[in-house]
């Protein structure tokens, strides 16, 4: 019997995250929605109908000791989908982002220092098709906890057309131009330009707030974070088109009526 995706609101539970989303039956390897994933290598990460395929990766980008990037690329525009879990037979946890577009990058946060965690990338209703296509089952293993990130840019795929790492987006910053007891502005530049945004909040593992740029599509951005608390710790990701292209960074703001700072510090070393 076909599995079909279905579209249902529901409460979604990783951690405390409740969401509208879109109910994706978890892959087994060799099978997928509208066309399956032959076996061996000449047919990795192709439908049957070949109407969508798996052009590059999954590149494992970096992995921390609690997250990991993942990163891929599709044929045609699709969806960005991945399961995951310490369990190769059993990746019973998910991550995904909204419809669209051929590069594919997804963060899996919360994870467990020096843990072997296993992962399937998919990419859903494809552009013009319909058709799905999914990786075979691969892995990494986070690092030691307090170590530096493993920046291992490592391809455990279909090693075609690099589509440039997360840190390669970004040539300068991102940059704490200004801080005060409520506000800050962030800064940097990109190497190509597009949508960019920074999402911040005190948790490092929960950025739930997100500030837009002004730059209208160039390559120098800068965003203000607005009602912020005295003297706090936040935790800040540059992403582009809502997928992140920069590691999580922090700053503090003053104390509470203290003179604002304009100190044009590089938080690329506070990662």
């Amino acid at each position: 019997m076909k599995i079909r995706t279905s579209i249902l609101t529901f409460a979604f539970a990783f951690g405390t995250v409740a969401a509208s989303a879109q109910m994706v039956p978890v892959p087994q390897q060799g099978t997928s929605g509208t066309g399956s994933t032959q076996s061996g290598t000449s047919g990795y990460g192709t439908n049957q109908q070949g109407t969508q395929k798996i052009t590059n990766g999954p590149v494992i980008e970096y992995t921390s000791d609690n997250s990991a990037m993942i990163a891929w690329s599709t044929k045609t525009p699709a969806g960005t989908y991945l399961a995951y879990g310490t369990d190769r037979n059993n990746l019973n946890q998910r991550t995904q982002k909204g419809w669209g577009g051929t590069n594919h990058r997804l963060e899996i946060k919360n994870l467990q220092p020096n843990t072997t965690y296993y992962f399937q990338v998919r990419s859903e209703n494809a552009q013009g098709s319909g058709a799905d296509v999914q990786s075979n089952v691969a892995s990494f293993t986070t690092v030691a906890k307090g170590a530096p990130h493993n920046r291992e840019n490592r391809n455990v795929g279909v090693k075609g057309e690099p589509m440039g790492s997360s840190s390669d987006m970004i040539a300068n910053g991102p940059m704490l131009e200004y801080t005060s007891d409520r506000d800050a502005v962030i800064a940097w530049t990109s190497k190509t330009g597009g949508n960019m945004s920074v999402k911040y909040g005190t948790d490092r593992n929960n950025l739930q707030n997100t500030a837009n740029t002004t730059d209208m599509g160039g390559t120098n951005h800068r965003a203000k974070l607005s009602n912020l608390q005295p003297s706090t710790t936040y935790y800040i990701q540059v992403q582009k088109d809502g997928q992140p292209v920069a590691d999580i960074v922090q700053f503090q703001t003053v104390a509470a009526g203290a003179p604002p700072k304009r100190e044009n510090t590089d938080l690329s070393a506070t990662k």
